[in-house]
């Protein structure tokens, strides 16, 4: 029994250390598979793909920078027009939060 709670104790530490775009979570899932579809035939479903991509946030950053080596040309040039456009409205999205509650703790 001591080991089963020691299991399930040692599981939700390390899923409380996952963020949102770390392999494994919902939303790099997502975002791995809307880079995915950057490669499309289809020029809107390439473009929303992007534009959910960049709505995702900090979450796309790490699919995104995966597609800079896909084997596909499409996939990669798209991801590398995303990723610092992901990555500046990362550092927006924190540097506003740091604004805003400069007293706080903050990821900067």
């Amino acid at each position: 029994m001591r080991a089963i709670g020691l299991l399930l104790l040692t599981a939700s530490v390390a899923l409380a250390d996952q963020k949102p775009g770390d392999p494994g979570t919902p939303e790099f899932e997502k975002a791995v598979a809307l880079v995915k579809q950057l490669g499309s035939p289809r020029f809107a479903v390439r473009e929303a793909a992007g534009k959910q991509l960049l709505e995702l946030g900090t979450a796309a950053i790490p699919a995104l920078a995966a597609g800079t080596k896909s084997a596909d040309e499409e996939v990669r040039a798209r991801s590398r027009v995303l990723l610092p456009q992901a990555r500046a409205a990362d550092w927006k999205r924190r540097a506003d939060a740091y604004l805003a509650h400069p007293d706080c703790k903050h990821d900067l």
